[in-house]
């Protein structure tokens, strides 16, 4: 969708990593990273990366910022220093959907986890099951 543009990382963290997917927060915020870079979950990630920005994963209400890989994507110019401590973003239920923390690791107080089957859910303090997602 474009050109390449540089991304400049400054300890950034990989707060996680799936199919073919990264998602890398700093300071300014979280991005997920359609590209096959082989980074680790609390990998500390400083410099630059060349990436074009990707379809934005999205529903009626929320938007995850979606960056992909291209001829020029590669970790040359990035320094990887494993086994960082990521502390996530503590936020409240109602903030939880908020599209600057759909890419951020959180941590959500007052609630219960459970997995009564295939997926989990947080329980809330009203007794409202909401299902997470990866």
């Amino acid at each position: 969708m474009g050109s390449s543009a540089k991304l400049t990382l400054n300890n950034a963290q990989v707060n996680g990593t799936y199919w073919g997917g990264t998602f890398v927060e700093d300071a300014t915020g979280a991005i997920q990273v359609m590209a096959n870079i082989n980074v680790s979950r609390n990998d500390v990630l400083n410099g630059v990366i060349y990436l074009k920005r990707g379809q934005d994963d999205f529903d009626e209400e929320h938007i995850i910022p979606t960056a992909e890989g291209d001829a020029l994507t590669s970790l040359d110019e990035v320094t990887i220093t494993p086994n960082g401590m990521l502390m996530p973003t503590v936020v409240s239920i109602d903030d939880l959907a908020v599209n600057e923390n759909m890419s951020k690791l959180v941590k959500v107080l007052s609630v219960t986890v459970t997995k009564p089957g295939r997926f989990y859910f947080i329980t809330t303090a009203d007794g409202e099951n909401i299902q997470l997602t990866r």
